[in-house]
């Protein structure tokens, strides 16, 4: 018997109900016998129950999880630049994202950076996060951190390149930012440069062409523009798009699942699971979408009946 029930989660930026059909090979099997769960189908996660004790999706409870923020990217820099010219910075308050484009664009004298950006900096109240690590010259460097500190409904964060010479390029990819907890099934992908950046120099060079972060492969490159660029000072700011952190309602299953899929993984074809519970167990799979703001999921449940035999 299979059982398909939908559950709806709106927003103004919906997430994508999944539409995903699953066949087992077998639904009557006896005590340690395997059964193959074929899907069709896209999903960002699913969680599988089998149906047997400590793993029954029969009963849901709605909690409130103040979930942990984790990020990690890889960096590194270009002709002979090191990661010390590099740091990150965050803000709760920060509410102008929207606005930088056009303060920007509108700045009356290229040179000189738009008052109204001096203003919104020094209102943002921006923090560095210590201990980061950049990557050197030409060495890829992976960095992983949980921003435990972090409490606020929402956060920018902001990639900051400084000097006053050489200014070089540098390149940061592969940018994940997820809300973990030991009572989530598995990480919620907030989003990265995927989300939107905005790219600000603060401190802008006397002449030559003005620095600025673009898209690179997965990630974003500050580029120089060629020569005679490397002149300055230079503050040069890859401010992130808002991350909401507020602590969102997600349905926490009473006993344990196996995560089958996340966001990061592959497609998923096919799952085999071993049953060593004789009875009737009825297995269910959550497969949940996130929206593009990361804080909205749409959900589907299959459950399949399955009789195992001594």
């Amino acid at each position: 018997m299979l059982t398909a029930v939908f559950l709806w989660s709106c927003s103004d930026e919906e997430a994508v109900m999944p539409n995903v059909l699953i066949k087992a090979d077998n639904t009557t099997v006896s005590v340690g016998d395997t059964v193959t769960f074929s899907f069709n189908g896209y999903a960002d996660h699913v969680v599988f129950y089998s149906g047997e004790f400590g793993h029954n999706y029969s009963s849901i409870d709605s909690i409130f999880v103040d979930a942990s923020l984790q990020m990690s990217f890889t960096s590194q820099g270009l002709w002979g630049l090191n990661g010390d010219r590099m740091s990150m910075y965050y803000s709760t308050i920060f509410s102008s994202f929207d606005d930088l484009d056009n303060l920007v664009e509108n700045t009356d004298d290229a040179r000189e950076p738009h008052e109204k950006i001096k203003e919104l900096w020094e209102q943002a109240e921006w923090t560095k996060v210590e201990d980061v690590t950049f990557g050197n010259s030409d060495i890829w460097t992976t960095e992983s951190m949980q921003l435990d500190f972090i409490k606020a409904p929402s956060v920018n964060f902001a990639f900051v390149f400084e000097n006053n010479s050489n200014w070089g390029n540098y390149r940061i990819k592969d940018l994940s930012i997820q809300a973990i907890s030991d009572k989530l099934p598995a990480p919620v992908d907030l989003g990265g440069f995927t989300n939107g950046y905005r790219s600000v120099a603060v401190v802008q060079p006397s002449e030559a062409q003005i620095p600025e972060w673009r898209n690179w492969q997965t990630g974003i490159q500050l580029f120089h523009g060629g020569q005679p660029a490397r002149v300055g000072p230079l503050e040069t700011w890859c401010v992130l798009a808002p991350i909401n952190t507020e602590k969102t309602k997600f349905n926490i299953p009473t006993d344990k699942g196996q995560v089958v899929k996340s966001y990061l993984h592959d497609d998923l074809n096919t799952f085999k699971a071993v049953y060593n519970e004789p009875g009737t167990h009825t297995a269910t799979f959550v497969i949940t979408n996130g929206s593009t703001t990361g804080d909205e999921f749409a959900s589907q449940l299959i459950d399949i009946e399955i009789t195992v035999t001594e």
